[in-house]
């Protein structure tokens, strides 16, 4: 999908995005936690490289729930070449929309790109409802036998080292 953000941003009220702050080193062994819980995979370097951002393109964002536990993370590229949000893992689908409307606020006057898994029915819906539309369709493949997501994925190929 792709989301095209006004210059003066999304103007959408959404009570949970409240609790989406840059994420900071100290996150990493939770992010990979989530990701191992919901995914199945880990990437450690990936999480640090992108809090750490020598380049200045990329950005980490984390959803702490009320006990202040990382419930989500969103990282995102913004570059003259790729406008892109993910990989985002969240618990829940209402922690993904937090996540990805706060990402969006450095994309003002763009419009990022996303992976969304089509049986998200409220994140997609709520996504159209936010003026997002379908661009491509992508087909994911494993090898060996499908772990299921225990949460909502948001893949993309930047970075990449699961």
């Amino acid at each position: 999908m792709v989301l095209p953000v006004p210059m003066a941003g999304l103007q959408v009220y959404y009570p949970l995005r409240d609790q989406v702050r840059v994420a900071v080193s100290a996150d990493i062994d939770a992010m990979a936690a989530l990701e191992m819980e919901v995914s199945g995979i880990s990437r450690v370097n990936d999480y640090r490289y992108a809090i750490e951002n020598p380049r200045g393109v990329l950005q980490a964002l984390v959803f702490e729930g009320i006990d202040r536990a990382i419930e989500g993370f969103m990282i995102s590229i913004k570059h003259p070449a790729l406008n892109m949000l993910g990989p985002c893992v969240a618990r829940s689908e209402k922690v993904t929309l937090a996540l990805l409307l706060q990402a969006t606020e450095r994309f003002q006057g763009a419009t990022p790109l996303f992976v969304v898994p089509m049986d998200k029915r409220e994140l997609v819906e709520t996504l159209y409802d936010w003026c997002a539309r379908n661009v491509e369709t992508h087909l994911f493949q494993v090898r060996g036998k499908f772990q299921a997501f225990n949460g909502v994925s948001l893949p993309s190929f930047l970075p990449e080292t699961g």
